[in-house]
């Protein structure tokens, strides 16, 4: 009998492939660290070996799957984020699509600033907190 993969085991094999990605193809400069509380919505702090004094939080969304849109595939990730919700210069999301029968990320593959990805995100849609953010983050690919 075949079971999905959940979202919590997709989440624990996203993070686990990232922190590889990173230390790989930086050639270990790069330090990715998990923080023990999650209290500012980020997956890992990464910072370059033996230099601490600077950091870049990351949060991981990421998708199994590819929706068709004409002739492209889209990647479409569905999240909801309560307030506040924090735009940091060096808070940033790592977008990605997730092939599980290849074990890895595939394009699409996006680093954004959350200045960026907050602005462009769907505000005030759903329950009852119009100061969360909802929303559908989709790049085309062909």
């Amino acid at each position: 009998m075949s079971m999905a993969v959940t979202n919590t085991q997709q989440g624990v094999i996203t993070e686990a492939e990232f922190a590889k990605v990173v230390m790989l193809t930086s050639d270990g400069r790069l330090v990715p660290a998990r923080p023990l509380a999650d209290d500012d919505r980020r997956d890992f702090e990464i910072h370059i070996r033996r230099h601490f004094l600077e950091s870049l939080a990351v949060q991981l969304k990421t998708s199994k799957v590819l929706r068709p849109h004409g002739h492209s595939r889209l990647l479409q990730i569905n999240f909801r984020m309560a307030a506040p919700i924090v735009t940091d210069k060096r808070l940033w999301y790592f977008l990605a699509h997730f092939d599980v029968k290849a074990m890895r990320f595939t394009d699409p593959v996006f680093l954004v600033p959350s200045g960026f990805f907050h602005k462009h995100a769907i505000h005030g849609i759903g329950r009852e907190d119009p100061d969360a953010i909802q929303g559908q983050h989709g790049a085309g690919f062909a």
